[in-house]
């Protein structure tokens, strides 16, 4: 059996959309192929995206089980039942650790600089010649996985590739133009109704520098205003239970902003230090809307 599966911490759309899709794309190829996880599913996998025909907690590896790992590269996140040795391919966009699954992998080592994961499994599809037996709801999942971590393509690692696959899976699962307001605004819902688990769920303890809180939560929604006004009590007492140096990224989709919410000030001086932003009632609005895994970059960059 060929395993498609992600990290150990969540699951966001971009790794549920792209373990689901490789692994149907890997049956149609005449693979027997299986996408499962672990992982808590994060806000991002909201149930209009879900596909109900697909149980991620269905199946358990056994001995001779090959792996594939989708939006995840860094081993010390490999899902719970991965074992190292057996992982046969890897598709991601996170940097870092390409030297050492290109060694390990060769050309299955598919570590690229995209706005989405995502995009990488649709380049896959496309280059099949089977993309359009791909399932409509399928297509819906990937095109919600690049909408969400491109940020509706006002990140900065947008690239034109993700626009390319965002439109042709647009066509393929019948989209209409409201879809991105649609998803985002949903996701909203599910955040507003649970903010606690959501937080949690999302939140990443930072090693890789000292430049940042320790603790740094994502929430990403279509308007933040009104969740950050009516929720900071709940987002800090949540942050606190992980550290007393936290910050929260709230991004605002509608507005492209990114919104830091943090009240300590040793946390507020980190971040105004990368950022020269200014803390009023523990919030703070840098520039545009960031990304988490733009923030840890350019901190480590600075450092």
């Amino acid at each position: 059996m060929i395993v498609v599966t992600s990290g150990s911490a969540y699951l966001d759309i971009d790794a549920y959309a792209g373990c689901i899709a490789y692994a149907e794309l890997l049956r149609l190829r005449g693979e027997d192929a299986v996408a499962i996880s672990t992982s808590p599913l994060n806000s991002s996998v909201i149930r209009s995206v879900q596909d109900s025909a697909v149980d991620i907690r269905s199946y358990v590896p056994v001995d001779g089980d090959k792996f594939v790992m989708i939006d995840v590269s860094n081993r010390e996140y490999l899902d719970t039942h991965v074992k190292e040795a057996d992982v046969i391919e890897v598709i991601d966009h996170h940097p870092g650790h390409e030297a050492f699954w290109r060694e390990k992998l060769g050309s299955k080592a598919q570590i690229e600089p995209v706005g989405a994961a995502c995009t990488l499994v649709y380049e896959h599809w496309e280059k099949s010649s089977l993309l359009e037996q791909m399932n409509p709801e399928t297509a819906k999942m990937l095109a919600a996985g690049i909408l969400d971590n491109t940020l509706n393509f006002t990140a900065e690692i947008t690239k034109d590739r993700d626009h390319l696959a965002f439109n042709d899976l647009k066509r393929i699962a019948s989209l209409n133009d409201d879809f991105p307001a649609q998803y985002f605004s949903e996701v909203q819902k599910t955040i507003e109704a649970n903010l606690e688990q959501t937080i949690k769920n999302d939140m990443k303890l930072i090693t890789e520098t000292t430049a940042l809180p320790h603790a740094l939560g994502q929430v990403v929604i279509w308007d933040a205003k009104d969740l950050i006004e009516k929720g900071k009590a709940k987002i800090t007492d949540t942050m606190q239970e992980f550290s007393k140096d936290w910050a929260v990224n709230v991004i605002s989709v509608s507005e492209g902003k990114t919104y830091f919410v943090a009240t300590n000030p040793i946390s507020q001086d980190k971040l105004n230090e990368l950022f020269d932003v200014t803390f009023k009632d523990c919030v703070s609005v840098p520039h545009a809307a960031l990304l988490r895994k733009e923030i840890i970059k350019l901190a480590i960059t600075k450092n």
